[in-house]
């Protein structure tokens, strides 16, 4: 009798045992995120480059005729708008397009930058500026 009720204890255990799947493979995947088509180009091409080359020079020549053109206040004001309208253009934020008037409204209202080109120089040379910092030839940096 003894030998029955074990086989009742221990059988439906053992049983458990020889049906039990083995474990699951886990699977480790990386997700990549592919960008919506038309989006993304590898490189940019000859267009993007120019606009982005030739867009602030053209507005840093836009500020320079404002400021020739007006005198005093009234350069306060159109300098003013003339900044927020070109910022808006090259696609500045809200508060870079606020710098932007505030800074062409001040330089189109002094008389002596009149006869200086300063803010197509500016444009002319900060992405060569740039483009110096980005490959580290900036400040700071060991050389040794």
């Amino acid at each position: 009798m003894g030998d029955t009720q074990e086989r009742a204890l221990t059988g439906p255990q053992a049983s458990d045992a020889d049906s039990r799947e083995p474990a699951a493979e886990v699977i480790e995947v990386e997700v990549e995120r592919m960008p919506p088509e038309g989006e993304a180009q590898a490189t940019p091409g000859f267009g993007d480059v120019f606009k982005a080359r030739i867009g602030p020079l053209t507005a840093g020549l836009i500020v320079d005729v404002v400021d020739l053109s007006t005198f005093g206040a009234p350069g306060l004001v159109i300098g003013a708008l003339a900044g927020w309208v070109l910022a808006g253009q090259l696609r500045f934020s809200w508060r870079g397009r606020l710098s932007a008037a505030a800074a062409c409204g001040v330089y189109c209202l002094f008389p002596p930058t009149n006869f200086l080109p300063l803010a197509t120089l500016i444009a002319a040379f900060a992405p060569v500026r740039a483009q110096g910092q980005g490959q580290g030839r900036g400040r700071g940096r060991d050389q040794g």
